[in-house]
């Protein structure tokens, strides 16, 4: 198993807030225990909600590279989906990607 990345909620606070994201308590033990448990993060919600900012700045205060993949472009243009947007996924080790 990987190395956890960061040492508690409150270090996952700072270094995100380090990166320019103000997180709140929920998200910042999201992170954490996705984090621990070695599990990826993923993320869902409506267009700029700012999914893709917290993938950045988890990457950033992971000193790690973000790659983007666009798995649902157009969907809703196409009519289908449920009105939300898929978001970031992070994987230990590998760094998010989104």
């Amino acid at each position: 198993m990987l190395q956890p990345q960061f040492a508690s909620v409150d270090d996952v606070q700072q270094r995100l807030g380090a990166a320019g994201y103000l997180t709140d308590h929920a998200i910042a033990t999201t992170v954490f225990l996705a984090d621990r448990l070695g599990k990826p993060l993923l993320i869902e919600g409506p267009a700029g909600v700012g999914k893709t900012e917290l993938a950045k700045s988890v990457a950033t205060a992971m000193n790690s590279e973000l790659i983007r993949l666009p798995c649902d472009e157009g969907r809703e243009e196409a009519g289908g989906g449920n009105g939300k947007q898929a978001g970031p996924a992070w994987a230990p080790g590998g760094g998010p990607a989104i």
